[in-house]
């Protein structure tokens, strides 16, 4: 009986601690307030370039040949770039047309739309610098020059294009591909096409045998996941796949299909748009000479240089670079927009000679160059070859001095050289004595791999071994510190590095960082330096938790004396019911009085809420009223129709809230719902109109994030993007999240496509208050 009684004198202390400790964090989660820091609002990318130079360098012992040309470029408001250098094969766009026939199509979104929206994208992607977008109705077709880009989105292929149809005008699909025409055709298979009235043919055999005889066939096609595109639903394949486009080489020109009508391949024009615009951006269907990506974080200004290396040319076919379409594209981002550039340059592949070094050298590494440089001439004459080594940015490094010919028809050598320099690219040119270029080669120097052999931080002596590409590292100096302290110089020794602290060094636990300069180039080597401690076996701990568990549970568990007892209870009378009359005034009050009681400003309160206010403040002589939770929702659903309350879903607020505050019931209703949630789960957070970027600051564990909420209608919060804090668009419920969604995407315009870029890369989450677990910060 005495363990009983300490029992539940202990149960009560502890519960009246936890609604002590409830209590209190409720109310400072009321009146915490978080001053967030000031958002950063990102302008339009702008990056500009010029080319500074360009060429071909032999690559691997003169296998290959690589393209290349050096930028200088300036930017602004550029979080990324992404330059790529492309050699073509031919021109990949040229004038664009866009083909009316709003007569001869099926499935067809309006032509009014469509070009709207293909201006607005093929600019986007710089497609329009040095081309242009016409409309050409289908009855003069004809009209348009060779090589040209034609958009065909007719749902099927109209009856006059399709040859031998017995409706054939002049031009047919085959006459356009001879013309080395590109046509994006949006629509079904060629089993059929489209004639006046939306009468559709079937196409005969000598048509099919026509387009069979031209190359062109098709097959049922797979739905691909992870498309790069908004359409997905191909009703057919043609020869060749890009993701959910299919394309074939024809004639002298291409059909890139988009397999389905337009209105059940997209939503609307303005996907469709989006889609054709993009697929001409990529090129996919144009065969690719050479290929080459640099990319850039932060850029502000400086030199690059793009070698052509993610697909390069055999040196024997170095001729192709002469007849090749060069191109500089630059995709310029930031966290809420991008620019797209592009720009022609030339490009011209001649040798008086020949350069060739291994692709890849290590750090001190000897290796052979192979030199031969045409020199001819009637007589002989002195020849003073030298080797000039720059960066990828082509800045000067050092020279390699070869040695002096006397000739009258070149040299042919082999030079051994060893190099000490900073990783990464760097270009080698072949000169003469007047700095007259002869050949180029380019290769990559591999950076050291630094391995610990001994770390004794107690006597303060330290060992490192040294090697590059799995090669020791000659003799060199260096310098080595401990954290920019206790710096040493010294030349390595058998690829080691002997470091020894002063006497009386002292090093803390924790992370370590050697420096070491050498070659001009930092290496930093970290470590961690720990105290060791007394170790206990893991399952002693295990075995004494177990005991004490077990003591614990005997003690506590164990079942008191129980005495039984009786109550005879008698039968009661049923309660009386009274009507009582409460003024309208009363009711809108109690909004007041439960505000107040919380801290709360303009907040919506539910019937539950009302329910118990009543019984709380209103009293009919002199006793507390109750009522049915019925009833108080009629007298709610009254006050509604009269004006004075407002409601959505189940929440409810005098009108007369709504034109003080300026805000409308859905955004009130929400930030409510976003209140009762971080209550329940400890958030703190900014009350209404307290945070200067956003509708609500919360945060959590040192951890922040910028609600903003989405209302049709009132005042709400601008979005910003810039800052780390996570940012979340939140609706009242699932279907206005949905419906935001759907309008969102059939809209395009700045601010649109910027919101667009910040969900797709998860700047901006979109949740609603049905789902507010997905509120991870």
């Amino acid at each position: 009986m005495k363990v009983s009684k300490f029992l539940i004198f202990g149960i009560l202390i502890l519960i009246i601690i936890a609604a002590f400790l409830f209590f209190l964090s409720v109310f400072i989660s009321s009146h915490f307030k978080i001053t967030a820091p000031s958002s950063i609002n990102i302008g339009k990318p702008q990056l500009n370039f010029n080319i500074y130079t360009e060429g071909v360098l032999s690559y691997n012992n003169s296998k290959y040949a690589v393209p290349f040309v050096i930028l200088n470029y300036t930017s602004s408001n550029v979080t990324a770039a992404n330059f790529t250098l492309s050699l073509y094969s031919k021109n990949p766009i040229e004038n664009i047309y866009y083909i009316s026939s709003p007569t001869l199509s099926i499935g067809s979104f309006s032509d009014s739309q469509t070009v709207s929206a293909l201006e607005y994208y093929l600019n986007r992607y710089g497609l329009l610098n040095g081309a242009s977008l016409n409309v050409v109705n289908i009855n003069n077709i004809y009209q348009i020059p060779r090589n040209s880009i034609v958009i065909l989105a007719t749902g099927l292929l109209p009856v006059s294009l399709m040859p031998y149809s017995g409706y054939t005008g002049n031009t047919t699909l085959l006459t356009l591909l001879s013309k080395g025409d590109t046509i994006v055709y949006v629509g079904d298979n060629f089993s059929s096409s489209i004639g006046p009235g939306s009468v559709i043919f079937k196409t005969s055999s000598i048509s099919i045998a026509a387009l069979e005889s031209a190359g062109i066939t098709w097959n049922f096609s797979n739905y691909i996941q992870g498309s790069r595109f908004y359409f997905s639903k191909p009703t057919f394949s043609l020869a060749n796949r890009y993701y959910n486009v299919s394309y074939v080489n024809a004639l002298n020109g291409t059909i890139i299909a988009f397999a389905n009508q337009p209105d059940l391949g997209w939503p609307n024009a303005s996907y469709m748009a989006r889609d054709i615009a993009l697929a001409l951006y990529n090129r996919f269907w144009i065969p690719l000479i050479a290929y080459g990506t640099y990319n850039i974080t932060n850029p502000s200004l400086g030199t690059i240089g793009i070698f052509a290396l993610q697909k390069d040319i055999t040196y024997q076919n170095i001729s192709y670079v002469n007849s090749s379409y060069p191109l500089i594209s630059v995709v310029a981002s930031n966290y809420t927009n991008y620019t797209i550039h592009s720009e022609r340059f030339n490009i011209y592949a001649k040798f008086n000679g020949s350069l060739s070094m291994p692709a890849q050298i290590a750090e001190t590494q000897t290796v052979p160059i192979v030199i031969q440089m045409n020199a001819s001439s009637t007589y002989k004459r002195l020849v003073i070859p030298h080797i000039d080594i720059y960066t990828s940015n082509m800045s000067y490094v050092t020279s390699i001095p070869i040695g002096f010919f006397n000739t009258s028809t070149g040299i042919n050598v082999i030079k051994y050289e060893s190099f000490g320099m900073p990783n990464g690219y760097y270009i080698a040119i072949l000169k003469d004595f007047n700095n007259k270029p002869y050949a180029a080669s380019l290769f990559y120097l591999a950076g050291l791999n630094i391995t610990p052999i001994s770390l004794n931080f107690k006597n303060g002596t330290f060992v490192f071994s040294l090697s590059s590409m799995g090669l020791p590292i000659a003799n060199s100096p260096y310098s080595i510190s401990l954290d920019n302290s206790y710096t040493m110089n010294g030349i390595t020794n058998n690829s080691e590095i002997l470091y020894i602290l002063p006497k009386g060094s002292i090093v803390s636990y924790g992370n370590q960082n050697f420096v070491i300069n050498i070659f001009n180039q930092k290496y930093i080597y970290t470590t961690s330096y720990t105290k060791e401690i007394f170790h206990i076996p893991i399952y002693y701990i295990e075995l004494a938790i177990a005991i004490a568990i077990v003591i614990i549970l005997n003690l506590v568990l164990k079942a008191p004396n129980r005495d039984e007892y009786y109550i005879d209870i008698p039968d009661f009378p049923p309660s009386s019911k009274t009507k009582v009359v409460i003024k309208k005034a009363d009711i809108i009050s109690l909004f007041e009085k439960i505000n107040m009681h919380y801290h709360w400003k303009y907040m919506p309160l539910t019937p539950e809420e009302i329910k118990n206010e009543i019984a709380s403040n209103i009293r009919y002589n002199n006793m507390p009223v109750s009522t049915t939770l019925q009833n108080v929702i009629s007298v709610l659903t009254k006050l509604v129709n009269s004006g004075d309350l407002v409601n959505i879903n189940n929440y409810y607020i005098p009108k007369k809230w709504l034109d003080e505050s300026g805000y409308s019931i859905e955004y009130l209703a929400t930030f409510r719902r976003l209140r009762d949630y971080c209550v329940t789960k400890g958030f703190l957070f900014t009350d209404l109109g307290a945070s200067p970027d956003a509708d609500m600051t919360i945060s959590k564990s040192g951890r922040e994030a910028h609600i903003f909420i989405y209302s049709e209608s009132g005042k709400r919060s601008k979005i910003k993007i810039g800052d780390e804090a996570k940012k979340f668009l939140v609706f009242f419920d699932e279907e206005r999240r949905l419906k935001f969604i759907e309008s969102l995407y059939i809209s395009f315009g700045e601010e649109s496509e910027a919101l667009k870029v910040a969900i797709a890369n998860e700047l901006i989450r979109l949740i609603d208050t049905d789902h507010l677990d997905q509120l991870i910060i």
